[in-house]
């Protein structure tokens, strides 16, 4: 119970922390309703002793005597009716808000900590079943303000209910406490149950949601319908929601049998709590009015204790939920590297003796790479797929820590700067570079979101990346959605899509520009003329280019050819033709294979 103590407590704290004004208005409300509650039951006994003529009420008499002493009775127990129904109606209107509140504040709580993740940690399994399992606890705040509101609105309830019970009878205290005991036993089991098969089926979930995009994302379902994938695919996801059904199917009828015994036990205490109500009226210890209150108190006690009991396994079930939340936040923090050094200029660059493996790997993705890119140089990147290109780039910029070796930038080694700063001074272009559904000029302005956008700017930065003329074409030329799944939207080519990406890139003005496989898409001619464009953009900059292309990346200043996670060449492109090594053997295929397909056409 202490470990639920305290996981009870990060509830609690969750909600006060995602909306205080709200607990307070909620508590508020659950402390009218109570007094109301109990107010009722002792209207409800006045009236009683005095329709009865018990002793202690007026005596009866005629009817309109009898009527002035039932009016104040009748008049409370309306009163309190009315505060009653008026305070429940009041809660059920806020919790929407209550439970908003609450499942934005969380996401953005689990958002913080995506973002501080290092870019590793994406290629790690088990940190997206870390994660995976915080966004579950996104998902829960709609079950913890239910639970905490029925937790509270039982408890103040039962406090009303339980003093009306001591001023008839304190002995009727120890049936209430052996009430409770089954109930939240059984709902403990339970919760605790239903987490561990939630966490059992993580990874497979995850499985079944991807397999569930494919048929409704549209980059995939081209080839999805090209393929007739739709019955394999739906087939495979179907097989694992089966196992899940199957081990929930058991686990339900496990709670059942336990929910069972708990109506059981209920059923025998309210039983055993009524035969002593009616013992004491039989010794003469308690009133016919009173006893009828003790009963209508009892039965309704059993209900609140079983709305406390299934508020608290809903609350337990759910704050599991929320203890993998604040693990995950936790571990992030703990993570986090020291506040780094401001950074003015990114200078020279150099790599020393780079190491680099992804999680669960025996391979290194990078083996003792050395490389230095001088201010002002357009240096390329070049060798065959999985030979370590991107991912160097994605040292180089800061994205990925090496295992070992350094990275320096103007001398300072670049784990030890400030990584915001270090960002704004690199404008980046990947392979799978963002299509972002915004506006055309969205699409170019976020390229730097420190800086106020206008017409001027964006405008520049698209016909420097030849742009500007394809966007002037467009319904609502930069003021155009992008995208089909928006109304108005309209879809891009690759090429232009690759346009925009680069004026983005224009756009932040950076002195670093990473350009990854730019114009993979490209055919040789139209790459041509991007590249040239790319050289005429960034003439005041420090380049980097990668490319699979050899024909593109000829004139750059130096050329580094990776195999196999090492550089095994440098030099540009007539020095690497001349040592007639790997780059002069990958150069002249390729030549060849673009020259036989130009003769063939």
């Amino acid at each position: 119970m202490r470990g639920f103590g305290s996981l009870l407590g990060a509830c609690v704290r969750l909600l006060w922390t995602a909306s205080r004004g709200g607990c307070v208005a909620v508590v508020s409300l659950f402390v009218v309703a109570a007094a109301a509650q109990a107010g009722m039951l002792l209207a409800l006994k006045v009236v009683l002793e005095a329709a009865a003529g018990q002793p202690g009420s007026a005596q009866a008499g005629s009817v309109g005597q009898a009527l002035d002493q039932l009016l104040p009775g009748l008049a409370l127990l309306g009163a309190a009716l009315a505060v009653l129904a008026t305070t429940q109606l009041c809660v059920a209107a806020g919790r929407p808000l209550l439970i908003e509140r609450t499942t934005w504040f969380v996401f953005e709580r689990v958002l913080d900590v995506a973002r501080d993740a290092d870019l590793r940690s994406f290629d790690d399994p088990e940190f997206h079943d870390r994660l995976n399992r915080a966004q579950n606890a996104g998902g829960r705040p709609l079950v913890i303000v239910q639970g905490l509101l029925g937790i509270l609105g039982a408890v103040t309830a039962l406090a009303g209910l339980v003093a009306v019970v001591m001023a008839l009878q304190p002995l009727l205290i120890v049936s209430v406490i052996l009430l409770l005991v089954p109930l939240l036993a059984v709902q403990r089991a339970t919760s605790r149950s239903y987490h561990r098969f939630a966490t059992g089926f993580n990874q497979a979930e995850r499985f079944r949601y991807y397999l569930r995009s494919l048929l409704i994302n549209r980059s995939a379902l081209a080839e999805v319908r090209a393929y007739d994938l739709e019955p394999h695919l739906r087939e495979r996801g179907n097989a694992v929601f089966d196992r899940r059904v199957t081990a929930l199917r058991r686990l339900t009828r496990t709670a059942v049998a336990r929910s069972a015994l708990g109506g059981v036990l209920l059923a025998i205490c309210v039983v055993a709590s009524l035969a002593v109500l009616f013992g004491l009226v039989a010794a003469g210890q308690l009133s016919y009015a009173g006893t009828a209150v003790g009963a209508v108190a009892v039965v309704q006690i059993a209900g609140v204790l079983n709305t406390l009991a299934l508020g608290f396994g809903q609350l337990h079930e759910s704050s599991l939920f929320v203890e993998d939340y604040r693990t995950f936040v936790r571990a992030a923090r703990q993570t986090q590297p020291p506040a780094g050094q401001p950074v003015h200029r990114v200078g020279r660059i150099e790599l020393k003796s780079v190491r680099f493996s992804y999680p669960r790997t025996t391979r290194p993705a990078l083996d003792g790479v050395d490389l230095i890119i001088e201010p002002g140089q357009v240096v390329a990147l070049v060798g065959a797929n999985g030979s370590g290109k991107t991912t160097l780039a994605k040292i180089l910029c800061g994205l990925y820590r090496p295992d070992s070796g350094e990275v320096t930038w103007d001398g300072a080694d670049l784990t030890g700067l400030d990584e915001t700063r270090t960002r704004r001074m690199i404008s980046v272009m990947f392979q799978d570079y963002g299509r972002y559904l915004f506006t055309v000029a969205e699409n170019i302005s976020i390229g730097d979101t420190s800086r106020t956008p206008d017409d001027d700017s964006v405008r520049s930065a698209a016909r420097r990346a030849g742009a500007h003329e394809f966007v002037l074409a467009l319904p609502d030329k930069y003021d155009t959605q992008l995208g089909t799944v928006f109304d108005g939207g309209v879809e891009l080519s690759v090429g232009q899509w690759q346009r925009l990406a680069l004026a983005r890139v224009l756009f932040r003005d950076a002195p670093l520009v990473v350009l990854d496989e730019p114009t993979a898409a490209l055919d040789p001619q139209a790459e041509r003329r991007f590249f040239d464009d790319i050289v005429r953009s960034t003439q005041d900059k420090t380049t980097l280019l990668i490319s699979h292309r050899f024909s593109t990346v000829r004139a750059a200043d130096v050329i580094y050819v990776l195999d196999g996670g090492q550089v095994v060449e440098v030099g540009s492109h007539d020095q690497l033709m001349r040592e007639q090594g790997l780059y002069c053997r990958m150069y002249t295929d390729q030549a060849q294979a673009y020259q036989w397909a130009e003769n063939s056409g």
